[in-house]
């Protein structure tokens, strides 16, 4: 869907374009992950080509509000980054 239609939609209008996202507790990076690693292997298809470089920010769904739940999965210490 998103090399089919969201991509192709938000370069027509101009817009810009923000990751998909997943509201799915200790799978959000590896979603994510999977998807861009999707996308970059689908850069060469000839039909509907999928461009990460358009991609200008990650979102990230989370409602939390104890530091440590952030701490814990988004800090550069985590060894996800």
């Amino acid at each position: 869907m998103w090399r089919n239609i969201i991509q192709p939609a938000a370069v027509e209008q101009g817009l810009k374009l923000v990751t998909a996202t997943t509201g799915a507790h200790g799978q959000k990076v590896s979603y994510l992950t999977a998807f861009l690693a999707g996308c970059w292997n689908l850069r060469n298809d000839e039909t509907a080509p999928c461009d990460i470089t358009l991609i200008e920010a990650f979102s990230v769904h989370d409602y939390k509000c104890a530091e440590s739940y952030w701490q814990d999965n988004y800090a550069v210490n985590t060894g996800i980054f």
